[in-house]
Formats: structure tokens, C-alpha cells, sequence
């Protein structure tokens, strides 16, 4: 056997060595089990679900439940506004981000922008609404205080 052939069979065997090592690498890579999704969003009224968990934890009587009941209805009401109104102040926050952004962005950049922020807003939706009509009577109707999102203003 001459050195070239030589030569060119341990290149064809390394060849052929790192292409198994690839396409075993990319076998194992997609049959890997993939992170799993976090479960649907829980629409019970957060007071029941406190009320449920006290109940439990502490072993409140009846009347205990009963006293402990309006108390949880007017914190969850207290959080929802709390909620909301970090929404409206976020929201806020991201629009006075895009009116000091937009007189540095060029026509291109600036629907580039517009088009990334429908994309997340899109996103965002799609990840604190669970899809189909909240449960009757359910506090989880709000829309966490945002408003839907408006163009960006025109420079």
C-alpha cells in the first residue's frame, strides 16, 4: 500500500468517524425528552384557592372558614387592583422606553421595532390567558391593568 492511499484511507476513516459522531450527537439531541409546558393557568378566584389552602393547613371549623371567607374576598379584590395598576404603570414605563427610541431609529428600524413588539405583546398574551372563556364569576378576567398596546407614535 502506497502512503497516499494510506493517507487517504485514515482521512476517509476519520471522515467517516466524525460524521457517525454528528449524526449520533443530533439522534441523541432530538430524541432527548423536551422540557415539559407548564400546566394551564389555574382561573379559580385567588380567595378560594387561600381560603381552600388555610382551611387545610390550619384546620379551621366552620365558623373559623366563615369568619376567614370575607377576608380573603377583600384581599383578593386588594391584589387585583395591585396588579392592575403595575400593569398601567409598565406600560407606562414601555411607552415612555419607545418615545425616547423612535427619533434614534430609522423608518426600517422603527417598523422593525413595531413588529417586535406586536410579536412579544402576542407572546405575552398567549402566556396569561389561558385559552377559552375564564370560569363564571371568576376574578381572572382582568387583563393585568394592560390596555391593548397602541402604535408607537410617528416621529
Amino acid at each position: 500500500m502506497n502512503p497516499l492511499s494510506r493517507n487517504a484511507l485514515v482521512g476517509y476513516l476519520a471522515a467517516t468517524f466524525t460524521a457517525g459522531v454528528v449524526a449520533g450527537g443530533f439522534a441523541a439531541w432530538s430524541a432527548a425528552p423536551k422540557a415539559p409546558q407548564r400546566p394551564p393557568r389555574d382561573n379559580t378566584p385567588m380567595s378560594k384557592r387561600m381560603l381552600e389552602t388555610f382551611t387545610r393547613e390550619l384546620a379551621l371549623g366552620t365558623n373559623q372558614v366563615e369568619q376567614f371567607r370575607p377576608i380573603m374576598e377583600d384581599t383578593d379584590r386588594e391584589m387585583s387592583e395591585i396588579h392592575r395598576e403595575s400593569g398601567r404603570r409598565m406600560k407606562e414605563a414601555f411607552e415612555k422606553c419607545n418615545s425616547r427610541m423612535l427619533p434614534i431609529l430609522d423608518d426600517g428600524q422603527k417598523e422593525k421595532l413595531t413588529a417586535f413588539q406586536k410579536k412579544m405583546e402576542k407572546r405575552f398574551s398567549e402566556r396569561r390567558r389561558p385559552p377559552g372563556p375564564p370560569p363564571e364569576g371568576s376574578p381572572g378576567t382582568h387583563t393585568h391593568g394592560a390596555p391593548p398596546r397602541s402604535e408607537p407614535p410617528a416621529q
